[in-house]
């Protein structure tokens, strides 16, 4: 190790140290599903919604989540470490249900059923927005499944 001069003629050891810190790239694709036969859980993932005259249902959900490369550090900032299956199943998955919630939340349940593909497409959109700026790219985001009505 290098000694070097200190200040009144004392001498110092300075220490050289590096961390490497790796990221996990692998993409991560999830499938929130109610049927114990699809999806990435067998227990009933699919988002509860409910319509602007509080009918509830639930929809699946398909979704797709990686780190680019030229993000990585700012995954690692927001997230520390944590795997990107992790963030997927609670960050990205509250964000969805918070805007599918607010989206058919704010429609009848015939205009729902009708403006479902404009609904997906919005809220891909949107967490694809706020996702890119913690550095994960929101590959897709779709429904899969169809809407299933808590009363039927």
């Amino acid at each position: 190790m290098p000694y070097v001069g200190g200040p009144g003629g004392g001498y110092t050891r300075k220490v050289l140290a590096a961390k490497l810190i790796t990221v996990g790239r692998t993409p991560v694709t999830r499938e929130w599903t109610r049927s114990e036969k699809t999806g990435t859980s067998s227990s009933n993932q699919a988002i509860s919604v409910e319509s602007r005259e509080s009918i509830d249902f639930t929809v699946g959900v398909v979704m797709t989540a990686s780190i680019p490369e030229q993000t990585a550090a700012k995954f690692l900032y927001h997230y520390a470490g944590t795997p990107l299956s992790t963030i997927a199943d609670t960050n990205i998955r509250g964000f969805v249900q918070a805007a599918l919630s607010r989206e058919f939340g704010l429609r009848e349940l015939d205009a729902a059923r009708k403006d479902k593909a404009a609904i997906f497409t919005k809220v891909y959109e949107e967490t694809k927005a706020a996702f890119s700026i913690k550095g994960i790219s929101i590959d897709n985001l779709g429904y899969s499944e169809g809407m299933t009505y808590a009363d039927q």
